[in-house]
């Protein structure tokens, strides 16, 4: 469950995970990131590079700051805005594109 009554990235990124049902492997994999290093990121262990934020903010269609500042349930909002099937598109688009990168 996410802890709504703190802002982290860290929650922000878990509740992305959960409703388009990412796996850790997948998403670390696409911000070209150890799996442990994600893990650290969600437990807020560990920071979020510009780079890796702006790669998930892209993904998603929303503006850093709202990755960064809102809480999940304002998230939901700025997802909800710009169209969970375009979004679900991306993602797919990007699993494949992962799928064929050469190891």
């Amino acid at each position: 469950m996410i802890n709504k009554s703190k802002i982290t990235v860290g929650n922000n990124l878990k509740y992305i995970r959960t409703i388009y049902k990412i796996s850790v492997k997948e998403f670390a994999t696409f911000l070209e990131m150890s799996e442990n290093n994600f893990h650290k990121i969600e437990r807020n262990e560990i920071g979020l590079s510009f780079m890796h934020a702006s790669k998930i903010a892209d993904l998603i269609g929303i503006s850093l700051d709202v990755l960064i500042k809102d809480d999940a349930i304002n998230l939901a909002h700025h997802i909800n805005e710009k169209g969970d099937e375009i979004i679900k598109q991306n993602w797919e688009t990007i699993k494949s594109k992962l799928k064929n990168a050469p190891l």
